[in-house]
């Protein structure tokens, strides 16, 4: 089928294609659509801009950095492209604007620097502007960037931008906005329904017996019989363009054979099928182009036997008047193209043959009655990868060359270069025969591959086959009529005007001998099929469908688009968000979506267009959806030519596909709502909040939903965590990458002030010790640091720095290892990841690091804002400070934002290609763990805050009061719960070290020594406590912090006070001259020193002393630790993990996780320090496992003997997994007495409380005398299996 494409329809530099049905219907012509701009009236409407430019600067992606120009805000749409844009959003009143320019230009003369950057491009001779109208919620914007360098032709010199006015009109009816109008209901709504798939142009035929094969019955009435589908290639992918809304009927031809009016026998019916895959054809040009399919191969089509009458071919009488042009001929065209190799697995260009080793192919096309007066054309477009420029491919036939075009060589991140040419020759017989061949100029390293081959020729209008399918370009014409003569026409044959495929008609010839002569009007390009016979093609069976009706739903507030696969878990998460945020929720099947979108094809668009419908149909703006979760991974892979692949809701891919800087996949195109929008993505707003699960089997849909459910409604997902914000850094390798720590930390201290409840800690690698070996460097503190600050617990844990699929910075901060050894369940993070493709999700040869981190099944993180693709530093860097201003924000109604509003609202304060670079992979209607209340210290030693000028001192006694309230300020005087205090010292001064000596130090400050810890009541909203400051604070006055945290088990609030002053000494302190009393396990207070425990076990410590113990850390020396193996290189410091018992500061407990400690035996020595710096130390033994596989050891009953009760015991080297425990007791002959079942999950690696009572299985005392007892022992996570046998003595 051909599209057709008019001069007038080339609109401001846009071609713009009219589906023939509205050019049969409504008989445009070229005239009438001038007169419809003509009549454009503008009125003019500005708005002034100015550009603050800086020095040049790099802007660096993962292995390669550009020196770019540089002003303030400057926006890198493509990172390799030195010149930046200035953007902007202006807001309108109208959507119809157009000729957008700018107008009162002021440039300077760039600076000898910038011009150093730009002689290794070609610059523009204008200020070129991307973008135009886009929509927010309904509401236009003028969404536009303008490069901020020009050449000027005049002088021959570069100019930049240093102010404007941006100036646009507006007209009453703009074409650009056309929108699409969706029906009330799908006609799949009810009937029955049977879907088939064709592959080719075609005449398709049903019979009676297919019709019996697909279930619609037999004896079915004939009138009923309809065919639906849409025969429409690859969808638009801008709002504005057309396509078609729901299925539409198909005009079909039936042949009853007995007159009977019911579908047996040999009655058959035929009707038009398209491929999916289609052609065009531009008449300024002269040229027909085939237009792929990215998504589908086969288009897809709906019998049903219940919609009524059915559509009918018809017969159409012309009468076009005398002919100004006789057709004995008519176009043919084919091409070839082999999607088999995506060359870097990223963006949507396939290719095919490649030329390496080969370094020539042959290809054949076949013309019957190919007529030799009239040339072949061809186009040939294929890539190259070669260092010289001297690389060449030609097309010949028959030995001669017909077509030669050369590639350049390879620059900047390209991996390949880019080529093509057309031309024509005369060919001597139907068979077209090319060669295609490479001249690698001897470079065996030089390598090619095709993208594709168009052949188009003509042909003597001649039937030879069942069907001929036929349209002739060079009669066509303003006011055109063409008179066709087919030769070899049977007598049986029909033509069918095919045009308007939906709709085709009988074109009724007259037949002289064995020719048909027809008239048709020619004032466009028709299209028409003559067939015969009954050797039709049967379309292929795809299976039936249940009614559905998306078009008629209701409004909803969130939608969760899921592959089939994994539809419990999305309506389980469903009904969460119904019950809990009272939220109208919609799981819909993704291919319910295609078939009322995309005529039952995978097509991207038919996501976005199921999200159009309901978007515009919303009565208000409360009825609009909100978000969107797509649940399942993605693939590059669209058409499954990968195996195994992992397309199970498919991911937007851009058409850059030779570059990781350039290219990208993005979920914002399905949020792109607005009329105008669905062009210009990196300029446009969101109107969706979007997330996705990268699942890929149902266990990790499972694991995602119950994380979810746990992260909001677990009483154990309470806890301080909440209040902390964990920065990391990478280190600087190089003088710019001092960026990567400063635009953090600069932003933290403005976050520490607008959130002062917030704990910023910071790991900035380049201020720990850099450790070197083997030629890699590594930062050790700052990964174990890492480790235990997201074991401790984290609200959102940021890095900002180098990074991959696999893990973050060269030194290896993080691991993939380590991400699937986090066990974090209850306090897991989220992370913001500002490094490249982290959290790739459409690489079905790899799992990266973000998505194995999102599907971690004992913890990882809740969700990720993270990256996809390489992102360039100075966008990224932008682009993490517009998401920190946003994240913590509350929105309008006073509550925090919803992960997915938290994106949208950064993407669309944001500019560039960059920001498509960044997904969430999580639920977007989810609110991170930010406490709702307010925690409020209102008393320090009895006097108001603000009214006291106490300090806090040195062995000093100090008591606190305060209020839990709403966000009004009224406490809440039914909360009963906990606070949990935590006093800092002064901050703490940092500064990098310059491991590498690069760039200049960065300095920060901290809190990081803890004065006290602690936990107290809260009654009735009000809490007070008291402790002992111990010796070791900084004695120089200042101003520390009260920090809070506090919940009841059902809400949780938080607050802080910085107005404390903390130093000095209270000099009339009592005396205190004995350490802390100590308890130390392993795991857990069952542990027994010399007991087995894994690799990567819990330090468990409980402590008292009367007057408090030290947590501070400044004194030397005076830090809580442990020390393994009397190794002083393996210290641990521990002031950090020290939380006061409930309502007393003179007791407490530590919980500390070491990691990765070798198999054998190990020593762990602890010390801690009270207030007055009064020592006691105690030391403990345990065995490390030295293997994964389940190992149970100490295995014992006590008392042993025993006469009516003892206990089973034994220890394992599985802490805190669930297991099933066996008990089996026997007669020392082998006789079974007892058999004891239970489900046991010790929180250590010791498991105890399994009795017995000295009775069998039928509860009768047993007889005293030895037995033999079998402990058998299995993981309930992965099955594994250990089991021991023991003795035990029953006394009587």
């Amino acid at each position: 089928m051909t599209f057709i494409i008019s001069k007038a329809q080339i609109l401001f530099g846009k071609i713009l294609i009219l589906p023939p049905r509205l050019l049969d219907t409504k008989n445009y012509s070229m005239k009438r659509i001038f007169i419809l701009l003509l009549v454009s009236v503008y009125t003019a409407q500005g708005q002034d801009i100015s550009i603050k430019w800086n020095e040049p600067t790099t802007n660096v992606f993962t292995e390669q950095s550009f020196d770019v120009l540089s002003f303030e805000g400057a926006s890198y749409t493509n990172g390799e492209n030195p010149i930046p844009e200035f953007c902007t959003r202006i807001q309108l009143n109208s959507w119809d604007v157009d000729n957008i320019r700018l107008t009162n230009i002021i440039v300077k003369e760039v600076s000898s620097n910038e011009l150093a950057i730009l002689n290794r491009i070609n610059a523009e001779d204008k200020f070129v502007i991307n973008g135009g109208v886009a929509g927010e919620n309904g509401s236009p914007y003028l969404s536009l960037c303008v490069a901020s360098v020009r050449y000027n032709l005049t002088s021959r010199r570069y100019e930049k931008l240093i102010s404007a006015t941006v100036a646009w009109g507006l007209s009453p009816a703009s074409f650009a906005n056309k929108t699409n109008t969706f029906g009330s209901n799908s006609v799949l709504a009810n009937g029955s329904w049977y879907k088939v798939s064709v592959a080719n142009n075609g005449i398709y035929k049903i019979t009676p017996s297919y019709l019996q094969e697909i279930g619609l019955g037999i004896g079915v009435q004939i009138s009923g019989l309809a065919v639906f589908g849409n025969g429409m290639g690859e969808l638009p992918e801008r709002n504005n363009r057309f396509r078609y809304d729901d299925l539409q009927e198909n005009g079909t031809f039936v042949l009853d054979q007995n007159q009977d009016g019911v579908f047996n026998g040999n009655d058959y019916l035929l009707f038009y099928g398209r491929a999916s895959k289609q052609w065009s054809y531009d008449y300024d040009s002269d040229r027909f182009n085939h237009l792929n399919n990215n998504y589908s191969e086969n288009n897809y089509y709906f019998v049903t036997t219940t919609q009524g009458s059915g559509k009918r071919v018809g017969s159409v009488s012309y009468n076009p008047g005398t002919p100004t042009h006789t057709v004995t001929s008519f176009d043919d065209h084919q091409f070839y193209e082999l999607d088999k190799t995506n060359l870097l697995g990223t963006g949507r260009r396939w290719f095919g043959e490649l030329f390496d080793f080969q370094l020539s192919y042959n290809f054949n096309f076949g013309f019957p009655n190919i007529d030799v007066n009239e040339p072949v054309k061809i186009f040939t477009r294929a890539v190259a990868r070669s260092s010289s420029s001297s690389t060449r491919m030609n097309v010949s036939t028959g030995g001669l060359v017909v077509s030669d075009f050369s590639f350049g060589a390879i620059a900047g991140s390209g991996y390949v270069s880019e080529s093509s040419d057309r031309a024509q020759f005369v060919a001597t017989s139907s068979n077209v025969a090319l060669t295609v061949s490479y001249n690698n100029n001897l470079n065996p390293s030089s390598i090619a591959w095709l993208d594709y081959i168009e052949v188009v020729a003509k042909r003597n209008l001649v039937y030879t086959s069942d069907a001929l399918l036929f349209r002739d370009s060079k009669s066509v014409g303003p006011n055109n009529v063409a008179e066709y003569k087919i030769s070899n026409y049977p007598s049986t044959a029909q033509i069918w005007d095919v045009t308007s495929h939906l709709s085709p008609q009988l074109a009724v010839p007259s037949v002289q001998g064995n020719e048909a002569v027809f008239k048709a009007p020619a004032d466009s390009l028709r299209e028409f099929i003559v067939l015969n016979g009954s050797s039709f093609s049967e379309p292929g069976k795809v299976g039936p469908i249940a009614n559905q009706d998306l078009h008629g739903m209701s409004p909803v507030d969130f939608v969760i688009v899921s592959h089939k696969n994994f539809l419990s878990e999305a309506n389980k998460l469903a009904e969460f968000h119904r019950t809990r945020d009272n939220y109208r929720v919609a799981v819909i099947e993704l291919g319910s979506v295609y078939n009322e979108f995309s005529s039952g094809a995978q097509d991207i668009t038919a996501i976005k267009d199921l999200m159009r419908n309901l978007y515009e149909k919303a009565q208000a703006p409360e009825d609009k959806p909100t978000y969107l979760l797509l649940f399942g991974d993605a693939s590059y892979d669209y058409k499954n030519r990968i195996d195994p692949n992992h397309n199970f809701v498919p991911v937007y891919q851009s058409p850059a596909s030779f570059s990781y800087n350039s290219s990208y996949s993005t979920d914002d195109f399905f949020g792109f709502l607005d009329p105008s929008e669905g062009g210009s993505m990196y300029s446009e707003s969101l109107d969706l909040s979007i997330g996705r699960f990268p699942v890929k089997t149902v266990s990790e849909a499972r694991v995602a939903v119950d994380k979810i459910i746990n992260y909001t409604t677990s009483t154990e997902a309470f806890g301080s965590w909440r209040n902390s914000v964990l920065m990391v850094t990478d280190d600087v390798d190089a003088a710019w990458e001092r960026s990567l720590t400063i635009t953090p930390e600069l932003k933290s201290r403005q976050l520490e002030t607008r959130y002062p409840a917030l704990n910023f800690q910071k790991i900035y690698t380049d201020a720990y010790i850099q450790s070197s070996s083997a030629g890699s460097q590594r930062y050790p503190e700052a990964r174990e640091e890492l480790f235990r600050k997201v074991a401790a617990g984290n609200l959102m844990t940021l890095y900002v720095g180098h990074g991959g699929e696999v893990g973050w910075a060269t030194e290896r901060v993080l691991q993939l290892e380590d991400i699937n050894a986090w066990d974090n369940i209850v306090n897991m993070p989220v992370f913001v990841t500002i490094t490249c493709e982290f959290s790739r999700l459409d690489d079905p040869k790899r799992v990266s690091a973000g998505e194995q981190l999102f599907n971690n099944n004992k913890g990882g993180t809740i969700a990720l804002f993270s990256t996809t693709r390489a992102v360039g530093s100075n966008s990224a860097l932008n682009l993490n400070n517009i998401f920190l201003d946003t994240v913590f924000a509350r929105g309008q109604n006073g509550a925090y934002q919803k992960m997915g509003d938290v994106i949208r609202n950064t993407k669309n304060q944001a500019f560039g290609d960059d920001k498509l670079k960044f997904s969430l992979l999580g639920d977007p209607a989810l609110q991170m763990a930010i406490p709702e209340y307010q925690v409020v210290n209102t008393h320090i030693n009895g006097v108001p805050m603000g009214l006291s000028n106490d300090t806090i001192k040195a062995l000093s006694k100090v008591s606190l009061k305060g209020e839990v309230r709403d966000l009004t300020g009224a406490v809440i005087s039914d909360f009963q719960g906990s606070v949990f205090p935590n006093i800092f010292d002064k901050k703490v001064a940092k500064q990098t070290l310059l491991n590498d000596g690069q760039g200049s130090p960065v300095f920060f400050q901290e809190f990081e020594n803890t004065i006290y810890r602690g936990e107290a009541s809260v009654q009735n909203g009000l809490f007070e406590y008291e402790f002992i400051v111990p010796l070791d604070i900084s004695y120089n006055v200042d101003y520390g912090k009260l920090n809070y945290y506090a919940d009841n088990n059902e809400v949780d609030a938080h607050g802080s006070a910085t107005d404390i002053l903390v130093g000095g000494l209270n000099t009339n302190a009592a005396a205190d001259k004995v350490g802390p009393d100590i308890e130390l396990f392993i795991n857990d207070r069952s542990f027994v020193s010399g007991g087995i425990t894994n690799s990567s076990p819990v330090i468990y410590v409980e402590v008292f002393d009367s007057s408090g113990i030290n947590t501070v850390g400044n004194g030397i020396g005076h830090d809580i630790i442990a020390v393994l193996d009397d190794n002083t290189n393996n210290t641990f410091v521990l002031n950090d993990y020290y939380d006061a018992d409930l309502n007393s500061f003179q007791s407490g407990k530590i919980q500390y996780p070491l990691q990765g400690l070798e198999p054998g035996e190990h020593k762990l020595l602890f010390r801690v320090w009270d207030v007055y710096n009064n020592p006691s130390e105690t030391v403990i033994n345990f065995i490390v496992s030295e293997s994964s596989e389940l190992q149970i050891s100490r295995v014992l009953n006590w008392p042993n003997p025993f006469t009516t009760y003892t206990e089973f015991q034994f220890e394992h080297n599985r802490a805190s997994e669930p297991l099933d425990v066996q008990v089996q007791i026997f007669s020392v002959s082998g006789q079974i007495i007892k058999s004891i079942n239970q489900r046991m999950q010790a929180t250590g690696n010791r498991v105890t409380g399994i009795s017995w009572d000295g009775r069998d299985q039928y509860g009768d005392q047993i007889a005293k005398g030895v037995y033999v007892y079998k402990l058998k022992v299995k993981s309930q996570l992965d099955n594994a299996y250990a089991e021991k046998i023991e003795k035990l003595v029953i006394l009587r």
